[in-house]
């Protein structure tokens, strides 16, 4: 190697030491502390309505409410239900294909003394079952309306069901006793009649 070159190499060593600092390097700035935005708390959804429930309930029907189902129950082959229409607070799916599977959900209990407040609401859902499978959106199904069955106690159904399916489905209303004894409560049944 070149004297002269080598001269250069070290000349130019020294300059880029002199250069640098003597001072370990400060260490960095924090970064901001950063948070998740703040979101309003979601409000909760109220449960749906009836009618359109009750078609989503009917057509998940020939598939054993495979559709509807949410987690699972402690018993074989029961499921919570994911859709759980206004006023009932809890629904459940026994079973798993049609013509066997049931929908079934149930309203808050009452106590015997308000009994009178099961019987308004039980006629106040009648009503709106019959004018929701009265609509014209249901066709080709045709929903008949059965009579009114009193049982012991105030134990009362009443079922509508489609005359032009084989098996039929069948949607039931009743006015069931709880497991208890002490107070009445409604039931809202989906089941294919053989």
């Amino acid at each position: 190697m070149n004297a002269n070159r080598l001269v250069v190499i070290v000349w130019f060593s020294l300059l880029l030491a002199s250069c640098a600092s003597t001072e370990p390097p400060s260490p960095p700035a924090p970064l901001p502390e950063v948070t998740a935005p703040v979101r309003a708390s979601e409000p909760e959804q109220p449960p749906p309505s009836l009618c359109p429930a009750l078609a989503r309930m009917v057509d998940a029907m020939g598939g054993g409410f495979a559709s509807l189902r949410s987690s699972a129950i402690e018993r074989e082959w029961s499921w919570n239900a994911a859709l759980t229409p206004s006023p009932f607070i809890a629904c459940e799916i026994e079973g798993t294909v049609f013509p066997s599977a049931v929908y079934r959900c149930e309203s808050q209990s009452l106590r015997r003394g308000q009994a009178y407040r099961i019987d308004e609401e039980y006629e106040r859902l009648q009503a709106q079952i019959d004018a929701c499978l009265g609509q014209t959106s249901w066709y080709p199904r045709d929903w008949r309306k059965g009579d009114t069955f009193a049982f012991a106690g105030a134990d009362r159904q009443i079922m509508w069901r489609d005359v032009n399916a084989r098996p039929a489905p069948a949607v039931i209303l009743a006015i069931e006793e709880n497991v208890r004894g002490d107070g009445l409560g409604l039931a809202l049944t989906l089941k294919a009649l053989r």
